[in-house]
């Protein structure tokens, strides 16, 4: 069904066309329960702008999975650039989440702003009083993708292409925590066969595998309770 491969948004957009269409998406099982107990995570998506780059099969299949994906631990948290499931200590640790400023990695590589076909995460920050916005990029992905850019450009081997990224992206590796965790939401899981959705977060604190309730869970630009567990947890 086409309704499946569209984003959240363009889902929402639809259902005041007509009776039709509002009932038509309204009965898709996989829309009503991420509204239903994902609306948190749904509205960080939208202050990041990224929920149009995630279809609804790949954001509800998201849903249903428990488990970090580079872990066997549980995940309650989705790394924004890749729509991974993901546990505290491997966002915080593992390569495979390393986030730069979109400027950064347009600078080092060499590529306009706008050539960059990927999930960008816009976060807004409040600190001291004082505005800044950045928007911040997947490394992992922005190698693979500039690789592909070096190929049909110039055609050189990999062994070209290696020794180029080692050269330009050395500093790009040199990202925080803090901002890992700005690309970072905490996302409940869903069990289709029990039907409950689990949190696996404080909603009070943002703590993996305590109870809470009633405040809102931190989004982008908006860490500072995960990144007081993950420092505590650093100087462990």
């Amino acid at each position: 069904m086409i309704f499946f491969h569209l984003d959240m948004i363009t889902l929402g957009n639809l259902r005041p066309v007509n009776t039709p269409m509002h009932r038509q998406v309204d009965s898709l099982y996989e829309y009503r329960m991420l509204r239903t107990h994902a609306a948190e995570t749904l509205m960080n998506l939208d202050i990041a702008r990224c929920t149009h780059n995630f279809p609804l099969h790949q954001l509800y299949r998201a849903f249903c999975h428990p488990r970090c994906q580079t872990c066997p631990d549980f995940g309650p948290f989705l790394y924004i650039p890749t729509l991974s499931r993901v546990c505290l200590q491997c966002v915080l640790r593992h390569s495979r989440y390393r986030v730069a400023t979109l400027h950064d990695v347009s600078v080092c590589y060499g590529l306009p702003e706008d050539r960059w076909d990927l999930p960008v995460v816009s976060c807004v920050d409040l600190l001291e009083g004082q505005y800044s916005s950045d928007r911040l990029i997947d490394v992992t992905q922005a190698g693979l993708l500039f690789r592909q850019h070096w190929r049909r450009r110039f055609g050189s081997s990999s062994r070209e292409i290696g020794s180029a990224l080692q050269e330009w992206t050395y500093w790009l590796r040199l990202d925080t925590c803090h901002a890992r965790l700005r690309s970072t939401v905490a996302f409940p899981c869903w069990d289709p066969h029990a039907r409950i959705a689990e949190p696996g977060v404080c909603l009070e604190r943002g703590v993996p595998g305590e109870q809470g309730g009633g405040s809102r869970v931190p989004g982008p630009g908006s860490s500072t309770a995960l990144f007081d567990v993950s420092a505590r947890g650093a100087e462990a």
